[in-house]
C-alpha cells in the first residue's frame, strides 16, 4: 500500500535555537512545501524557536472561554462541589493535556497566565468570597497548577519506569534498551544502590 502526501496540506517547520537557521526548501511532486514558524499537531502548538508561548496562549484562551461558559450557564448553581467538578472537567483538562511536554520548559510569566484562570475560577466557585487565593485553594482542596503539572510529570515517569508505557517502540532509535526489559538502561542505572 502506498502513502500519498498532499503537498498543499504539508508544511515545513524547522526547529532550532539559532537566530538564523539556513533556509531549506522541500518539494513534493514538484510543489514547494510551505515554510511555517509554528504548527499545531495533535492539539499542541510547536514553534520553530522551541518556546511554548503560542501554545500557552492557545490553552489560556480555551480555558477562558470555558470558564466564561461556566459563569454564564451555571450562575444559578449554588453547590460549590458541583461547580468545582465542572471546573475540573471543563477547564482544568485543557491545562493537563500533554503538560509533560510544555509545562516544565515554560517560563514563569507564561505559567502565571495559566494560574490566573484558576485564581478567577476559585473566586467564582466560592461566590465572590473575600478570602485569599491560597485559602480558597485549601478550602476547595485544589493544588496550584504548577504543582499539578509536577504531579503529572511524576505519574508519567512512574509509568515509564515500571513499563506501563512501552518506550521501546516509540524511542527505539534514541535509547539503548536491555534485551527483554521495558525500562531504559539509563533509568534503571539511576536507581541502583
Amino acid at each position: 500500500m502506498r502513502c500519498f502526501f498532499q503537498p498543499t496540506k504539508c508544511s515545513n517547520l524547522r526547529i532550532s535555537r539559532k537566530r538564523l537557521s539556513p533556509p531549506c526548501s522541500y518539494s513534493l511532486n514538484g510543489i514547494n512545501v510551505e515554510v511555517v514558524i509554528s504548527e499545531k499537531d495533535l492539539g499542541i502548538v510547536i514553534a520553530n524557536d522551541t518556546s511554548w508561548k503560542d501554545h500557552i496562549v492557545m490553552i489560556v484562551a480555551k480555558a477562558n472561554r470555558m470558564l466564561g461558559f461556566l459563569k454564564r450557564n451555571c450562575a444559578g448553581i449554588v453547590d460549590s462541589t458541583a461547580l468545582l467538578s465542572l471546573y475540573c472537567l471543563l477547564v482544568c483538562s485543557h491545562f493537563c493535556f500533554c503538560s509533560q511536554l510544555w509545562a516544565r520548559q515554560s517560563i514563569m510569566s507564561n505559567l502565571l497566565l495559566v494560574e490566573n484562570i484558576q485564581r478567577r475560577a476559585t473566586h467564582f466557585i466560592l461566590r465572590n468570597s473575600n478570602l485569599l487565593y491560597k485559602v480558597r485553594q485549601i478550602k476547595l482542596k485544589l493544588l496550584p497548577l504548577n504543582y499539578w503539572s509536577e504531579y503529572l510529570d511524576l505519574v508519567f515517569f512512574f509509568k515509564c519506569l515500571h513499563g506501563h508505557i512501552d518506550l521501546t517502540r516509540e524511542f527505539s532509535y534514541y535509547f539503548f534498551f536491555s534485551k527483554g526489559q521495558h525500562v531504559p538502561c539509563f533509568i534503571r542505572a539511576a536507581f541502583k544502590d
